[in-house]
């Protein structure tokens, strides 16, 4: 099992008590730290980054940590963090600065973990002109570490990176998610560099990023760019079932003092599920097909009996790992594939009645500014109530007709 977390600060480190409790337990194998860490390690003289040093040592002491730097690591830089880190695989060689030459690479690094080949990426040599080199040497080295997975030891692949490729929040979910997502664009209005169409080309199966201080789960995304509202991009066939596509998770609500980050715009098709309480996420993975996520929140804001409650679950499962352009369902994407806005709240039920991995499809209507939505399974029988969190006022009984997806 695998904590994923974003974003998490020395001040208002609201998800440290839950997983330092979760390493004592044993329930972890290993940490992967989608960056932004200790807001910020160059404050106060480093103080402040020896303090969170500190805060993780119950957890880095115990299992590996794996990180990848997010835009709070760029003070000096990013040199706390590749000295901080200096124990990062280094399979990518070096990486060479202007200021002080060549150093052991771990912005961008691969390794293996049972049955994942797990890809740590930089998102932020996309942001500043001065490291487009790194942009085109990171690139290059993803093609060919992609490339050379063996899907017979390692069947998954696992990429995380700061900065998400898809997101429905704020400004960045259009400017800076489209340069990762599709890199800069070419005189012959091509674009090159991007991350989307290796991960599509070579069959990565998660994408797991921060950034956004909240939680969104997304479906399969496909590759689909939409000119006018760059954040609407991409096409889904809303699966965990065998998804012809990658599936993007932006879990970066581990808790600083920058706070929680407000949804600003209705859930695109794409997205399953999204939260902005305080949380951290837990990737099991039982075998070469089946996935399990979690979404636990440690949110001190909501009531005490909410804590440590999983917030959202789901089976993702793959029979079919490989490049996309193969996958069995590709044609789906093309024929019934969805985008845009979803035209109902979707929530997912987890009762473990239902076989792995599927997901009731429930219809919310809305009632009015700040009133509880009314939600009933497809056939519009058993009637089901929101106030903030789901409370189910009545059972699903395994005879009713559903519709599954």
């Amino acid at each position: 099992s695998y904590a994923v977390y974003g974003d998490l600060g020395d001040y208002n480190g609201q998800t440290l008590p839950s997983l330092q409790i979760a390493a004592r337990k044993g329930e972890l194998d290993m940490v992967l730290h989608v960056g932004d860490m200790a807001y910020d390690f160059d404050s106060d003289n480093g103080r402040n980054g020896d303090a969170w040093m500190r805060d993780i040592q119950p957890l880095s002491a115990a299992v590996p940590y794996m990180v990848s730097s997010g835009n709070h690591e760029a003070g000096n830089n990013f040199n706390h963090y590749t000295q901080r880190f200096r124990n990062m695989p280094s399979n990518s060689g070096t990486i060479t600065f202007p200021e002080f030459g060549k150093v052991p690479n771990n912005w961008w690094y691969s390794w293996d973990s049972g049955l994942v080949h797990f890809v740590a990426l930089s998102t932020e040599v996309y942001t500043n002109a001065d490291y487009y080199s790194m942009v085109v040497e990171q690139y290059a080295w993803l093609e060919t570490d992609l490339a050379a997975v063996d899907r017979t030891k390692t069947p998954w692949v696992v990429a995380h990176g700061h900065r998400p490729l898809y997101c429905s929040c704020d400004g960045d979910c259009d400017t800076i998610a489209t340069l990762n997502r599709m890199g800069f664009k070419q005189p012959d209005g091509s674009f090159k560099y991007g991350l989307e169409e290796l991960f599509y080309r070579h069959g990565v199966d998660m994408y797991m990023a921060g950034h956004e201080h909240n939680y969104e789960r997304m479906f399969d995304v496909s590759p689909k760019w939409n000119p006018k509202m760059p954040w609407l991009s991409g096409i889904t066939t809303e699966s965990t079932i065998d998804p012809p596509a990658t599936t993007y998770i932006v879990t970066g609500s581990a808790g600083n003092v920058e706070d929680h980050e407000a949804f600003t715009r209705p859930a695109p098709r794409r997205s399953a599920k999204r939260l902005n309480t305080y949380g951290w996420s837990k990737m099991t993975v039982y075998n070469a097909s089946h996935i399990y996520w979690q979404q636990f929140q440690t949110d001190s804001g909501q009531p005490p009996s909410t804590w440590g409650q999983v917030m959202d679950a789901t089976w993702l499962v793959q029979n079919h790992h490989g490049p996309f352009s193969q996958h069995p369902r590709r044609k789906e994407v093309e024929n019934s594939g969805v985008a845009g806005l979803r035209p109902v709240d979707t929530i997912s039920v987890d009762m473990s009645f239902w076989p792995l991995g599927r997901r009731l499809q429930m219809q919310c209507k809305h009632a009015g500014h700040n009133q509880a939505p009314v939600c009933s399974d497809q056939d519009l029988s058993k009637q089901m109530v929101s106030k903030g969190r789901w409370q189910y006022t009545k059972s699903i009984d395994s005879g009713n007709p559903v519709d599954f997806v």
